[in-house]
């Protein structure tokens, strides 16, 4: 493996890197990249891919690297997949933005190339897996709960993902998204205002817009 690989100067224009949840996923997706083997591929079990990235940040988990990925994943940036038993990551676009390279100049890449699969239709193209349609649909959902609790209510920190992880593992993804943009439309920002009307709305009160008290509102603003 390299020492280093190219980091392309279009990545600070690049859409999807900069829709990312915040600026500690954005490094550590463009430090991933210089772990990469000749093939694009790296270890993708969060645990390693966490020892790999930040060594010395103890305040940093493997379970928030696993957001992490799956966040790559959701939108496109890696391929995250499943092979031997273990679990792995390609660049889909190694090659391309690796201007220079000699594969004959590297040893061969020892990790399993993702599996493909076909789509229906007189002549189905070739698609690497995400784990399963299962997962990828999963990872779709939290990057998408992610992106519009950064965009519309507070940054996104470690504490928050966890928390909004467990939100919706409990309530699913189109209450916490209904409840999300309920929180905007009364301007109560925080995870707060989400969880209560989550927690009426389990209770048989319904989606909760304008509904709280006054002084609710005020205290749940605060927090």
């Amino acid at each position: 493996m390299a020492k280093g690989r190219m980091i392309n100067q279009k990545i600070t224009m690049d859409k999807k890197i900069n829709d990312l949840s915040n600026d500690t996923s954005r490094l550590g997706f463009t430090w991933l990249i210089s772990f990469a083997d000749v093939e694009g591929r790296t270890p993708g079990d969060p645990a390693i891919v966490k020892s790999l990235l930040f060594p010395r940040r103890l305040d940093i988990t493997p379970e928030q690297v696993e957001l992490f990925i799956q966040e790559w994943a959701a939108a496109g940036l890696i391929i995250w997949y499943e092979a031997e038993d273990d679990l792995w990551i390609q660049f889909p676009k190694f090659d391309d933005n690796q201007i220079g390279l000699r594969k004959n100049r590297e040893a061969p890449s020892h990790i399993p190339a993702p599996s493909l699969r076909r789509n229906s239709g007189e002549t189905p193209d070739e698609l690497p897996v995400n784990l399963t349609e299962v997962k990828r649909t999963e990872n779709n959902r939290v990057a998408e709960i992610f992106k519009f609790y950064s965009n519309n209510i507070a940054m996104l920190t470690p504490y928050i993902q966890d928390e909004l992880g467990d939100t919706l593992d409990e309530y699913g993804f189109d209450w916490v998204m209904d409840a999300m943009k309920i929180a905007v439309e009364n301007n109560a920002r925080n995870m707060r205002y989400i969880r209560a009307v989550l927690d009426n709305r389990k209770n048989g009160k319904g989606p909760q817009k304008k509904e709280l008290s006054t002084s609710e509102l005020l205290d749940m603003k605060g927090y």
